[in-house]
């Protein structure tokens, strides 16, 4: 299958040029759902940067290609899972306004480390339209929202907050979120302990969730 290739280089980014400069590369199938195809911890963080930096809501689709070990072969989490044994210097940027399929294709994505001082904590910070995640494995991994004012004085009642945490979505909002044949362990903690989640913070009211398959055995704070 044809594939086109789309070629990211830090070093023309910042004006630094050499011979040795290498980029980052992203393909797209140049036939049906041309999904960005994802197989390193550098390719994952680019389309963070791609989803983040979309001007509206991104309805693209991403694949995984291999397991991805975020940190290396570093743990992220202490021996008793229920905090890190270092914070890392490579952290991860939670995808805003995901609107897309992501497929893990039954991969794992080891060592993400996330801790919000706004906003919410998790693979995904929030969804919208009809979100999709499936097939993915979030494992050893971090997620933490430490706001200074939650929900606008929500902390304590189960509501829908964009300020909470979650192994794979901090907030559901837009028509639906799927999230199938996904599992979660790491730990999740935050300001607003009603909306954290191994899978999902919380939602909006008008958001359908179809969950199938999917489990949790993180820590949850």
């Amino acid at each position: 299958m044809f594939k086109r290739s789309i070629a990211f280089s830090a070093a023309a980014f910042f004006g630094i040029m050499g011979a040795n400069s290498e980029a980052l590369a992203l393909s797209q199938e140049s036939s049906g759902d041309r999904c960005y195809l994802i197989g390193t911890a550098d390719e994952l963080d680019e389309f963070a940067s791609i989803v983040n930096s979309s001007s509206s809501a991104f309805t693209g689709c991403a694949e995984l290609t291999a397991d991805i070990h975020y940190l290396g072969n570093a743990n992220l989490l202490n021996s008793s899972r229920d905090g890190v044994t270092a914070v890392p210097q490579k952290q991860w940027t939670p995808l805003q306004n995901f609107a897309g399929t992501f497929d893990g294709q039954d991969h794992i994505i080891y060592g993400l480390y996330a801790k919000a001082t706004t906003g919410g904590a998790g693979f995904i910070a929030t969804s919208a339209g009809d979100a999709v995640v499936k097939n993915l494995h979030i494992a050893d991994s971090y997620f933490f929202s430490n706001t200074n004012n939650p929900c606008n004085g929500q902390k304590g009642t189960k509501a829908a907050c964009p300020d909470g945490a979650a192994g794979f979505v901090a907030y559901a909002t837009g028509s639906s979120l799927t999230l199938e044949k996904c599992g979660f362990s790491g730990y999740v903690g935050g300001s607003v302990a009603t909306s954290n989640g191994g899978l999902l913070g919380s939602a909006s009211g008008s958001t359908r969730l179809n969950f199938a398959n999917s489990f949790n055995e993180g820590y949850i704070f």
